[in-house]
């Protein structure tokens, strides 16, 4: 399954869907850990089936939300039908930090698919098959491999900061690359103009208070997925980095 991308706020990743023959922007959002998530204002109209559960979450900043379980009949991916996908309703939360006003498909949808993030060339491919991939026009035996761990705050990587080890969530929906002052305090670091992951650098992150879980000393954004190839198997965990 091939998605199309919209490159939009931030230049940030929107994949356009259908629903009951309407059609919404979602921001492709790896930082985000709903299947797919709805703006409740746009949901008054369409046939969805509401659980009656509710999911609670917490954001980094330590804020609970609540969402309302849903099970969307079929939603469509370009010529891709889908039928009884799960996801929630937001409201809150997504009008006060998300970008994305309309909806969010996000990393429990990824992770059951082999998943290459193809920017540069606005696509986004999606397969059962670690097979099917390496089918695909895509040199991976030339890509560099690196392990990742799949938590409850997300994808994580390790990387370096001056030499300094750290841990950084990766997150297709965030725009830019920002680091914990804090872990710089910590680790008397006066300057941190790159950070080194996977052995690649990435210039001129941002330093911000970010209230991030402890685990992580920051995000790796949208500048490091639109500047490179990526292949996520989810199977066993693996993240292979090719040059745009």
């Amino acid at each position: 399954m091939e998605l199309g991308i919209q490159h939009r706020d931030f230049d940030l990743p929107f994949t356009e869907v259908t629903i009951a023959n309407q059609k919404f922007l979602l921001l492709i959002d790896t930082g985000c850990s709903a299947t797919i998530s709805l703006n409740e204002r746009l949901t008054q109209k369409l046939p969805l089936i509401y659980t009656g559960n509710k999911i609670s979450f917490y954001r980094p900043n330590g804020t609970i939300y609540h969402s309302k379980e849903i099970v969307i009949p079929e939603i469509v991916f370009g010529e891709i039908s889908c039928q009884n996908v799960a996801g929630r309703e937001d409201g809150k939360w997504l009008e006060e930090t998300s970008l994305s006003k309309q909806g969010i498909l996000g990393l429990n949808f990824l992770q059951n698919y082999h998943v290459i993030f193809d920017l540069g060339n606005n696509k986004l491919i999606l397969s059962k098959s670690e097979e099917t991939i390496r089918q695909l026009d895509y040199p991976l035996e030339k890509w560099t491999s690196h392990p990742f761990s799949l938590t409850n705050v997300g994808i994580v990587l390790e990387g370096e900061i001056n030499q300094h080890p750290c841990k950084f969530v990766l997150d297709s929906g965030s725009s830019h690359t920002v680091l914990k002052r804090s872990f710089l305090t910590n680790n008397k670091i006066t300057e941190a103009n790159s950070v080194d992951i996977c052995g690649t650098k990435i210039k001129n992150p941002l330093l911000l208070e970010l209230q991030e879980p402890s685990q992580v000393d920051g995000v790796i954004g949208n500048n490091f997925f639109s500047s490179h190839k990526l292949y996520f198997n989810f199977e066993k965990n693996l993240l292979l980095i090719g040059k745009d």
